[in-house]
């Protein structure tokens, strides 16, 4: 079963905007069931395409370049093999698919990180596709492999970290993370009740695990253990769960 939705023509039987989903047997005649989900944009010229195991969920095929670079009707149609979209986003040869390098990210405001939700999968990038940008990389072996041996991805990794700590009103200090001047000024925007930032968190700390950041991660979730127990925070309690268990099997 494949759903198929279009918006806008830009000429005859094209539409500057196309998606589809679905289940379908696999096309290397193992007789497996797939879900295959591809966006054709036009109007921002990238095609994206997530092919997945519909029992296991492990992510079987990942790409997303240039509609320009693609050709014909299969996906393996290529003039010439892409680069890594988060690696070339790392190490600022490409923006994001809107248009923004990483520098433009991070000098964002807290209002605009905060109302914004299609930028933290960029910046902490995850094997699993995100359901609020499916259109976000998704992290390989080739990808981890490359950040671990490579300082300056890595330290541009930790930068963006620090500046969403800095977002939560935390700072980091000789290894250790914990309540920054801005505190009481952003508490009350995510310590304070359940909000999205709970997923983002999960999100930040599996991140940096994955690509070379562990002691980071620990730091962060020791100081968000500690806030769990302080009177000023009220945190969910599966959140915390998550929080937990983020960095536990990485």
């Amino acid at each position: 079963m494949t759903r198929s939705m279009h918006q806008g023509a830009t000429g005859k039987h094209k539409y500057y905007h196309e998606m589809k989903d679905g289940i379908e047997f696999s096309k290397d005649g193992s007789g497996r069931l797939v879900y295959k989900f591809w966006v054709v944009d036009r109007d921002a010229n990238n095609y994206t395409e997530v092919v997945q195991d519909a029992r296991t969920l492990e992510i079987l095929k990942h790409q997303s370049h240039p509609l320009s670079e693609h050709r014909g009707h299969g996906s393996d149609k290529l003039r010439e093999p892409p680069a890594q979209p988060i690696l070339a986003f790392y190490r600022d040869n490409q923006p994001d698919n809107r248009g923004r390098r990483l520098a433009d990210i991070l000098a964002h405001g807290d209002d605009w990180l905060e109302h914004t939700h299609d930028y933290i999968q960029w910046l902490f990038p995850l094997p699993e596709p995100s359901g609020s940008n499916p259109r976000a990389p998704l992290l390989d072996d080739e990808a981890v492999d490359a950040f671990r041996s490579d300082d300056v991805m890595r330290h541009r990794l930790q930068q963006a970290y620090l500046r969403m700590l800095s977002f939560y009103g935390l700072r980091e200090r000789d290894g250790s993370v914990d309540k920054g001047a801005n505190w009481d000024d952003r508490k009350d925007n995510w310590a304070t009740m359940p909000t999205h930032n709970d997923l983002r968190i999960t999100r930040i700390l599996r991140s940096l695990c994955l690509l070379g950041l562990r002691a980071d991660a620990e730091a962060f979730k020791a100081c968000l253990l500690r806030l769990a127990r302080d009177p000023e925070c009220d945190f969910d309690e599966q959140a915390v769960a998550y929080w937990r268990g983020a960095t536990a099997a990485l």
